[in-house]
């Protein structure tokens, strides 16, 4: 037929349509006149309608004229012929093809894609017979060698299963076509799109890895026996994103509306009870365990099988035995058989054949019945699989559960039940399989072989086919397994099930968090699953540090670490299925800081060809733009899921050589996660309350710091202080450190700042490296004083100088180069000689050589040191020694040399100036101003040195074992941040809380330990109000006891073992060694004083990089005069305290001695330290402090739970509002009805409940108001101490504050008394208390001091208190324990009234006591006040601390003078804590109560006692007995 004819053939069927649709639509209009209008309303009956109208014909052409422009999907009838709309796009897209093409491009052909073979076939003929192409021609044929006619044909017809074979074996590309259509795509779109069709692998894997320009055209018809717009639903959306095509006639309305229609799965929560089973090992397992009681031959499956026995029972345990039998048997040679039966290999034989005849018991559900064998957990998941009989053929339930034990033992189970759940074809999939057989699995899993899959964490990456039930067997602290689980339910017509244990407020948090995800996220989590290429996620995943047991970890020892990534600051480590989410989770925290394009995918695939024994594999590449990532790629596998994994764990590895992976994104192993432990060390011997615990070590030091160097990570320590220069010096370590908070360091009491700024590491060769080693053995040995020694292949870090240095930070994910920047030359020289000279030319070149140096007057490498105070020009070595000690009776300071150095042979530059110093004295550590210098030497120092006769030093060196030891700790606060508080907590405030008193730091955990302990005291008088809400105030008061007592926190402590973390012992820089190091004995070298190198009569010590390289392995004991360090940190230190008997030490020396062998063994245990029950206690309610200023009440409460301190059933803050109960109680005030709006407008909030200000509310509002109040001063004044603050809490939380308040702010005038009596006394209390305060602020106005405590001495009603309580209390509980009405009342009544009247300067005591009571609570001795002698009638005071000034003043009187020095004393201390940070009396302290009986008088002995004219000093007794009084 002709083509005309073809035309004139369309045109009469159109009319005919024309014709017929007329009729037709006159008939369907008078027919919707005669049925309900509702019907009219109905999308289905609209859209059939429409398309009864539509001409078929016309419908056809309209789609084919959009296909033309664009790849789109036609919805079309079910035809009972070929449909002929295929053939009309061939023939176009052929002769577009042929009209467009270049001559000189390889051939390209269309594809016809069908799903049977027979259909195969029947288009070929038809094609053939019928002229429906034009003459084009058409091929069937793919195998492994494809025929020539393959592609010399114009359309190849196959179908998808072939087409993916043979572009998987490179038998054809995707490049070889121009156009593919698709028969029919309505199964893909009925089977979700699932990834296992192989329409979808196609296009996934194949059709999206090319370049726009080189994407054939798509054209696809979805059959339908009814077709309509209507059919456009979220499943034709996702098959419109898998084909990258549009649906035809549906419009952007319509699909936005699609889009923005919620498709969450129906979510539920199934409970399960934690019943204890009777019997904890199957005679299996006993009779295994006693063939190997030390679980040494199969230690794994023996943990698997109590995994399985923890999850699913007892029958559970038994079958992981039968899984782990063949790998048993594989590891046991035939050869073999025939061993001893008590060998080793005897022993695992026994063991196989007991397993391989063992005969395994069934499931056996009913819980009454003495062999009940599995857990109530796995009877819930059996009930829950019973009500989804109903489904039918397109059931598809999907577990997820943790082990792989687990999986299998689960699998088998639900076979073995297959009574009670008939329907269910049960398999289990896990990482541990290969490839080939996960395909296998989820491939039959998706076409409903097997309809229930039970899966491990480690794949739910892979692409798993949707399911209609979703089950979270296990429950993942994980936002991306979340997302995954979520992502593989069905939409809204599925269920995703989370088994819950009773009562388990982990369990709550874990879906509470999970909840909590924003719409942007949860979108951006249905797009990752739904394809592998995916942008960064919009917002910042929430990364856990708490991993769960994979495959990899199951199946891996300590020795094969290739297989996994770890991390050196928390021991972090990285499998291969962890790294995509790793990756993300990184990039998500650092979207700000990188350029990355919008909308581009963060993964890129290129196809590669497999060999011929292979299909195609895929690569991955990491698209990060502007970062040293971007571009890396992964290994070839077979799949992009897989190929995604190596690319992203490739670049993970990348991040950690580098140093920028952040540890917060890196899950812990299985054996670091915290655990509970029991409370065995409670029970062991103490003394007055005082134990002994191992000190962590951080775990950065530990494996991979020994050993050939080769390349090095630089961190720059920077030093400020205002006082003295410090030149900046490089730690150079062999694994990355991690980012380091600023920290403080005293010199001579002053302030130091040291700031750390990581760079890029770098390599290094043989000749450097003896260079770096002989700088940081000159520096060690240098600011030590001794003669250490320790092999390269043993030193953990190394040091190094800079030429010139720009501070510079990391910017994401790039470091700044540091190599160029060392001083080699330095490091030569420093290798080369002990000492480096110093220039004596001009008083210029002494000051540079000399502007961060410490000197030494001898040649010789232990010696004297100095601080240099300045260079004299005005002197020479000429000058007379006037006024010195040393060279008094010398002429001339060159004199004095000549007279006592030998060989002295003459300077050079007589002229030269002189160098005034002091001497370097011992100091025990620099991490405190209360540490102060040792007592100097009796015998005269020098005062000032020939710098020609001198030696320069780094003085930065002299603050390094501080600086080192001080690191250290912030490394262990980061690992116990990881490990235990999710990186939940700020880690200066968690530093802050687990350092004590006696560590000897510049800061403690007391003022966090008074917040906590309100926080504590708070959160746990609501706890016991909500759950005991029946019981009188007594029994709540015992209840909360249980909860917030020394003993209870102490518990807590040792539950999760924060004892090894707390620091507690003084850091003493003198016993302080770097790692591996030992100290030699000084030879006759180092000590002769012979004739050195320029004549000056000095012998020089040993070069750095000289032949004494010892190794701890090749010394002798003849040569050591020191221990070894082999501690895995920064250096080992005996605490100060050591050595010296202390009363723990004496009590123990009563009893028997231990043996040398007991000894020996505590020496390999580490070193420990003494820590008292209350200070473990202290540290805990220090940690709840530093959780709530870190992120609030959620946190504080969250970490309180992690730390299992007793708060059962409250995961949450809103759980206390949805148990609360409020019972009838006694009337204790009430406000009349009226005056409800103006108590209201009072307090600033609504009341949403108030009938509740009739109850008393007042259990837990005394404490909820103390907590305000110690948060507010807390923060209100950062610089005073705990005794301080407890000071003014006590001050502003007592009855008679409160009362004033409640008369101030007008509440006393609404309440409806049912006592005249009770009216008048408050009645005359208002009256007195307003009097009181007009002449309080007259007083203060005339004096200009601020007004103080003016309602002190009047005894208030306690109704008043009690009403401020009751009315806090009764809008907290109304505010459902909401806290947003409880500030408002606190942030408008009672805060400016405590700021107007309650501070130290207002204080009633007398200023004096008010100041003692002060330094009394700090814990300090030495403080006195004294006077002047009068001076023209004025005399002035001095209150002194330390012997240090704090505060003058001066008056009429020595009584005015002191209280004036008194309050300034108060707001000195207020404005800077650091005033009291040298006192270091609290050490020193042994009887408390008798200094403190007798200091306040001490304090002003001085005074009163030097008054010696009289006049003033009855007046001074008198005022200061009755402020004692």
């Amino acid at each position: 037929m002709s083509d005309e004819s073809i035309a004139s053939s369309r045109k009469l069927k159109r009319s005919r349509a024309a014709e017929e649709g007329s009729d037709r639509s006159h008939k369907q209009q008078k027919l919707e006149n005669e049925i309900d209008a509702i019907r009219n309303h109905l999308p289905e009956v609209q859209d059939a309608a429409v398309y009864a109208e539509r001409n078929l014909a016309g419908s056809r052409e309209d789609i084919l004229e959009h296909a033309k422009s664009e790849n789109t999907i036609g919805i079309l009838p079910r035809p009972n012929t070929i449909e002929a709309v295929y053939y009309d796009y061939l023939k176009w897209s052929i002769s577009d093809y042929n009209k467009n093409k270049a001559s000189t491009s390889k051939k390209r052909v269309a594809a016809l894609i069908v799903e049977k073979d027979t259909s195969v076939g029947a288009h070929a003929r038809y094609i053939r017979s019928k002229p429906v192409l034009d003459g084009a021609s058409c091929s069937t044929n793919i195998s492994a060698k494809p025929r020539k006619d393959t592609l010399q044909s114009d359309v190849l017809i196959t179908t998808s299963t072939k087409l993916l074979e043979a572009l998987s074996g490179g038998v054809l590309k995707m490049k070889n076509f121009h156009s593919i259509v698709f028969e029919d795509v309505q199964p893909i779109r009925n089977q979700d799109c699932h990834s296992f069709l192989p329409v979808v692998q196609v296009m996934n894997n194949f059709y999206f890895t090319l370049s726009s320009s080189s994407k054939p055209r798509i054209f696809a018809v979805a059959l339908s026996s009814h077709p309509s717009p209507s059919q456009f639903d979220s499943k034709m959306l996702q098959l419109e994103l898998t084909l990258d095509c549009r649906v035809f006639g549906v419009s952007e309305e319509r699909r936005q509306e699609i889009i923005h229609l919620p498709n969450n799965p129906n979510e539920t929560i199934v409970l399960y009870d934690s019943v204890a089973q009777k019997v904890s090992q199957t005679p299996l397992y006993q009779k295994l365990l006693k063939l190997d009681p030390s679980k040494k031959h199969w230690r794994r499956f023996f943990r698997a099988a109590d995994t399985a026995f923890s999850k699913l029972g007892n029958c559970a345990s038994d079958l992981v035995w039968r899984l782990a039998l063949k790998e048993i048997e594989a590891k046991i040679p035939t050869w073999q058989e025939d061993d001893d039966p008590d060998s080793t290999h005897g022993i695992q034989i026994r063991m196989r054949d007991t397993v391989r005849n063992w005969t395994f018991t069934m499931p056996n559900l009913n819980p009454s019945a003495p062999g009940f064998n599995v857990t109530h957990k796995f009877l819930r998941l059996v009930q829950v699989l019973e009500t989804c009989e109903n489904y039918g053929e397109n059931f598809r339930a999907l577990i997820f559960v943790q082990h792989r034990s687990t999986a299998y033992a689960l699998a088998e189970m639900l076979r073995m039940v297959n009574d009670k759940i008939s329907f269910t074809r049960p398999i289990w999939v896990s990482g541990s399989l290969d490839f080939y057989e996960q395909q296998s699995l989820l491939s039959n899993f998706a076409a409903g072989i097997y309809n229930v899959l039970v899966a491990t964490k480690s794949v739910e990456d892979i692409g798993i086919p949707n399911a209609s039930m979703v089950i979270r067997f296990d429950l993942f602290d994980d936002q991306m397994s979340h997302a995954h689980a979520r992502s593989c339910a069905r939409g809204r017509e599925s269920h995703l099930i989370h088994l819950v244990e009773r009562n388990n407020d982990y369990h709550r948090q874990v879906l509470d968090r999970s909840s909590s995800d924003s719409a942007a996220i949860l979108q951006w989590m249905d797009a990752f699953h739904r394809s592998p290429r995916v942008p960064p996620p919009p917002q910042k995943l929430k990364s856990s540090s708490r991993t769960y047991l994979s495959d990899d970890e199951d199946e891996t020892d300590e020795e094969n670490r290739e297989s996994y990534l770890v991390h050196p600051t928390t021991s972090g480590r990285i499998y291969p299925q962890e790294a995509t989410t790793v990756l993300i989770s990184l990039v998500s925290h650092l979207r700000e800081e990188l350029p990355f394009p919008e909308g581009q995918s963060l993964f890129d695939f290129q196809l590669v060809k497999g060999k011929k024994t292979q299909g195609s594999q895929f690569t991955c590449s990491i698209n990060l733009p502007g970062t040293n990532v971007d571009g890396i790629t992964g290994s070839a596998v077979q799949s992009i899921y897989l190929a995604r994994r190596s690319a992203s764990f490739e670049a993970c590895k990348r991040l950690l050589a580098m140093g920028v992976l952040d540890h917060r994104m890196v899950p812990l192993p299985s054996s670091l996660v915290p655990h509970v432990h029991g409370l065995e060390n409670l029970e062991g011997a103490k003394v007055a309350g005082t134990r002994r615990y191992p000190v962590k070590q951080p775990d950065f030091w530990g494996k991979g710091n020994t050993g050939p160097v080769s390349i090095l990570y630089p961190t720059v320590l920077a030093i400020e202080s205002h006082q003295t220069q410090y030149s900046p010096i490089v730690l150079l370590t062999r694994q990355p450190l991690p980012p380091l908070m600023e920290f403080n360091l005293f010199a001579s009491g002053n302030r130091v700042v040291v700031r750390s700024f990581r760079g890029a590491p770098f390599e290094v060769d043989d000749n450097q490296m003896k260079k770096i080693r002989g700088f940081s053995m000159r520096v060690f040995r240098s600011f030590l004083n001794k003669p250490l020694n320790c092999a390269l292949e043993n030193m953990t870090y190394f040091l190094a100088p800079l030429v010139s240095w720009q501070m510079k930070d990391a910017h994401g994910l790039t470091l700044p180069q540091l190599e160029s920047s060392l001083d080699w030359a330095l490091m030569g020289q420093a290798t080369d000689s002990w000492i480096v000279p110093i220039r004596h030319g001009s008083a210029e070149e002494i000051e540079e050589d000399l502007a961060d140096a410490v000197i030494q007057d001898r040649w010789i490498e232990f010696t004297r040191r100095y601080h240099v105070v300045k260079v004299r020009a005005d002197m020479s070595p000429l000058s007379k020694p006037e006024p010195t000690e040393r060279e008094a009776s010398h002429e001339s300071f060159l004199a004095y040399v000549e007279a006592n150095r030998q060989n002295f042979s003459g300077l050079e530059n007589e002229d030269q100036p002189l160098v005034e110093v002091e001497k370097v004295l011992p100091l025990l550590s620099n991490l405190s101003p209360r540490v102060k210098d040792l007592i100097p030497p009796s015998k005269a120092a020098a005062r000032f040195l020939i710098p020609e006769l001198c030696g320069n030093l780094l003085r930065t060196s002299l603050l390094l074992p501080s600086i080192l030891w001080r690191m250290e700790h912030l490394l262990i606060v980061k690992e116990m941040n990881n490990r235990f508080f999710d990186n939940a907590l700020r880690e200066g405030l968690l530093s802050e809380a687990i350092t004590s008193v006696s560590a000897g730091m510049d800061y403690d955990y007391e003022r966090l330990e008074l917040l906590g302990d309100s926080f504590l005291k708070y959160l746990s008088s609501i706890f016991v109000f909500v759950t005991n809400p029946t019981q009188n105030e007594g029994s709540l008061h015992i209840s909360r006891q249980k909860v917030i007592s020394n003993r209870a926190l102490l518990q807590a402590a040792i539950r999760i073992d924060i004892p090894p973390y707390v620091r507690s012992t003084l850091f003493n820089t003198k016993s302080w060694v770097p790692p591996n190091f030992i100290t030699l004995a000084l030879t006759g070298k180092d000590k002769t004083k012979g004739s050195g190198a320029g004549g000056k009569g000095e012998g020089e010590g040993p070069a750095a990089g000289g032949d004494d390289d010892a190794s701890p392995s090749n010394m002798s004991p003849e040569t050591t005069k020191g221990n070894k360090s082999t501690l895995p940190s920064l250096g080992r230190a005996r605490s100060a305290s050591e050595g010296v008997p202390s009363e723990l030490d004496s009590a123990a020396s009563s009893k028997k001695k231990k043996s040398k062998r007991a000894k020996k063994t505590n020496e390999d245990e580490g070193p420990t330290q003494p820590l008292g029950d209350k200070a473990l206690a202290d540290v805990v309610e220090a940690i709840t402090g530093a959780a709530y200023i870190s992120g609030g009440r959620e946190c504080a409460l969250r970490v309180l739970k992690i730390m299992t301190v007793p708060i059962p059933g409250i995961s949450q803050w809103s759980d206390f509002g949805s148990r609360v109960v409020i019972p009838y109680a006694n009337t204790v005030a009430h406000l009349r009805a009226e005056s409800i709006a103006t108590v209201e407008k009072i307090i600033g909030h609504k009341f949403r409940e108030p009938h509740l200000l009739a109850q008393a509310m007042i259990y837990g509002s005394d404490t909820l108001i103390n907590f305000m109040v110690i948060r507010h001063i807390y923060d209100r004044d950062r610089a005073l101490s705990p005794g301080g603050l407890t000071l003014l809490k006590s001050a502003m939380v007592s009855n008679d504050t409160l009362a004033a308040i409640c008369v101030s702010c007008g509440l006393h005038e609404h309440l409806l008394f049912e006592s005249h009596q009770l009216f008048n006394q408050i009645q005359q209390y208002a009256s007195q208390i307003k009097q009181k305060a007009v002449e309080e602020y007259r007083d203060a106005e005339e004096n200009q001091r601020p007004p103080g405590q003016y309602w002190v001495g009047v005894e208030p009603p306690k109704t008043l208190s009690d009403l401020v309580e009751s009315i806090i209390g009764a809008v907290y509980i109304s505010d459902n324990f909401s806290p947003v009405g409880a500030e408002a009342f606190f942030d408008n009544v009672l805060r400016p009234f405590f700021d107007k009247h309650i501070t130290l300067q207002t204080l009633t005591h007398h200023p004096t006591k008010t100041l003692f009571e002060l330094i009394q609570a700090h814990g300090c001795q030495m403080m006195k006040i004294t006077k002047d002698p009068r001076r023209d009638g004025v005399t002035t005071c001095h209150v002194l601390i330390h012997d240090e000034t704090l505060s003058t003043a001066s008056g009429p009187t020595p009584t005015s003078a002191a209280r004036k020095a008194s309050i300034m004393a108060l707001e000195a201390i207020k404005e800077d804590a650091s005033l009291l940070s040298k006192c270091d009396c609290r050490g020193r302290v042994k009887d408390k109560n008798s200094w403190m009986a007798q200091g306040f008088s001490r304090a002003l002995s001085s005074l009163i006692e030097e008054h010696s004219d009289g006049t003033g000093g009855d007046g001074i007794q008198t005022e200061m007995r009755v402020a004692a009084d």
